[in-house]
């Protein structure tokens, strides 16, 4: 009866054992599989080009709406990139932002509250297919003031 006690406990001993060493095993692939695909992930950025400044940023002001909006056309000069960020707000910081994307070079309208004064910028950015890959962005456009008429 003694042996078969000190046998059952020995038993679990070992399978506890047993799993540790598999769960560090696993720990340990789960590591070297992130860390590879990290490296991936790291040639993919580097090989990502950084795009230029945009330059020429333009506002054309159009039509107002019936809710007292102002319609904009924006417009700047190509980068070679996969697409621009044009920013506006309504202080000079760009403390609190509106932001959209685009891939062409001009943001055909935005509707802006007339009699304030805005303030709005553009980057270029490329990005590669992956998802996990981070984009790499330009330089800022200049900030370009104007208001809603």
């Amino acid at each position: 009866m003694k042996n078969s006690k000190r046998l059952i406990i020995f038993l679990f001993a070992l399978l506890f054992a047993f799993s540790l060493v598999l769960g560090q095993g696993a720990s340990i692939r789960a590591k070297a599989w992130t860390e590879e695909q990290q490296k991936m992930i790291d040639e993919d950025y580097k090989s990502i080009a950084k795009p230029g400044q945009v330059k020429n940023l333009k506002v054309s002001q159009l039509v107002y709406n019936q809710d007292n909006k102002a319609k904009f056309k924006f417009t700047w000069k190509k980068v070679k990139c996969t697409g621009y960020i044009i920013e506006f707000s309504n202080s000079k910081k760009f403390s609190k932002v509106t932001r959209f994307s685009t891939k062409s070079n001009s943001l055909p309208y935005h509707y802006l509250t007339r009699g304030k004064t805005w303030y709005v910028r553009v980057v270029a950015y490329n990005s590669e297919k992956w998802a996990a890959t981070p984009n790499k962005y330009g330089k800022y456009s200049k900030v370009v003031k104007f208001k809603a008429k």
